[in-house]
């Protein structure tokens, strides 16, 4: 019923469970030369799946990329055709109070966008006045721009670095006492 081996071992376990002092109970296995891999050999596995981690990585982020891209931009959400119906649309998502001011803002700051081309200049604008105004995460604004959190990050920074060149004299701070 049990192999020699198997009768050991669960003799010792049996031993080892009731018996005060402990014993050791060891297994040996025999290795063969193929099992055996040298330190450098692991090392050159380890960079070699690394390496593969990282451009699975590349390769899902471009592809991510390439199917946002191929979404027109009539599909895409927040941009002038959404806003320019409803004036509540605009105070809501953006703090401003109209489209005509919302507009404007656009037109004073378009020559010195930086060039992203997942979403329109327009759709930057309003990312960033969203983030801005509701507080909304990277990984929700990426969710209805249909764009990735990191890209939001870098165009949220762009974007804002730009509204304070472009703007800052527009704000006036009351003089201490």
């Amino acid at each position: 019923m049990f192999s020699p081996s198997e009768v050991t071992i669960a003799q010792a376990v049996a031993v080892t469970s009731e018996s005060v002092s402990h014993q050791t109970v060891s297994c040996q296995t025999e290795l063969l030369s193929c099992d055996v891999v040298s330190k450098e050999e692991f090392d050159n596995l380890k960079e070699e799946l690394e390496k593969i981690k990282k451009e699975h990585h590349e390769l899902l982020m471009k592809s991510t990329e390439r199917e946002v891209n191929q979404v027109p931009s009539q599909y895409r959400p927040f941009d002038e055709d959404y806003f320019k119906v409803s004036d509540d649309k605009v105070r809501f998502f953006t703090g401003l109070t109209n489209w005509d001011i919302l507009s404007k803002l656009f037109q004073f700051v378009l020559p010195h966008f930086v060039a992203h081309s997942s979403l329109s200049k327009f759709q930057q604008l309003s990312l960033t006045l969203m983030r801005l105004r509701l507080g909304s995460t990277g990984v929700e604004l990426g969710y209805h721009f249909g764009i990735h959190p990191s890209t939001v990050c870098r165009i949220f920074s762009d974007v804002v670095g730009m509204l304070y060149v472009r703007t800052k004299f527009l704000i006036v701070w009351p003089e201490r006492f």
